[in-house]
């Protein structure tokens, strides 16, 4: 069987943003997300003629750029609404099955808070003050999520400030926090994709 290289980049309509993923054979399907442009290439094997490739997508639409890119063949693949799977088919001229891949139809998870490298629910290190909106490392997507505002609350006494500075008075109640004392954070986050505000709570333990 030839070999085909599919290479998928998951692209965002508002910025530029994006991850290449080198199919590789494991089991786990990569995922594909609702409300996203995800865009993949097809390279042909050698000597094969990308114009007699047969490209399908199952339980998607897929939509053809018409630019290449050094022989790659590009497509957007949409996946349908009321799917939890796709799967993407490539046949030769003579509608001979030659590379087939599957891919989960997700909808992108709600971020989180992180102070320093914590996520929501750890304990934080005073060392590390930096408030931060984004994703656990099993989400293999980056972008930026803007952190409008802010408040902090300590033992009933609550802090605000803009983007993701801590102000003076917040810092200085922060490293004065006792051991296992609780530190409540709200987010305002704008999500740079969709253009929707919203609100995240989170809460940190002290050492």
């Amino acid at each position: 069987m030839k070999k085909i290289a599919i290479i998928l980049s998951i692209t965002f309509p508002i910025f530029c943003s994006s991850q290449t993923i080198q199919f590789d054979d494991r089991e786990v399907p990569y995922s594909i997300y609702m409300g996203f442009i995800n865009t993949f290439k097809v390279l042909p094997a050698v000597g094969e003629d990308s114009n007699e490739l047969n490209i399908s997508c199952v339980n998607c639409q897929l939509e053809k750029i018409e630019s290449t890119d050094k022989g790659y063949l590009v497509f957007n693949i949409k996946p349908e609404n009321g799917f939890k799977q796709a799967q993407l088919r490539i046949s030769d001229k003579n509608e001979v099955l030659l590379k087939e891949e599957n891919f989960q139809i997700s909808r992108l998870p709600a971020p989180d808070v992180f102070l320093g490298e914590i996520m929501n629910g750890g304990v934080f290190n005073k060392e590390n003050l930096k408030l931060r909106v984004g994703y656990s490392p099993e989400v293999t997507l980056k972008f930026t999520i803007e952190l409008v505002s802010w408040e902090v609350t300590i033992e009933n006494r609550t802090y605000s400030g803009q983007s993701d500075n801590f102000t003076h008075e917040a810092l200085m109640a922060i490293n004065n926090i006792k051991k296992d004392q609780t530190l409540y954070v709200i987010c305002n986050v704008k999500d740079d994709v969709t253009g929707i505000y919203r609100k995240l709570g989170a809460e940190f333990k002290s050492k």
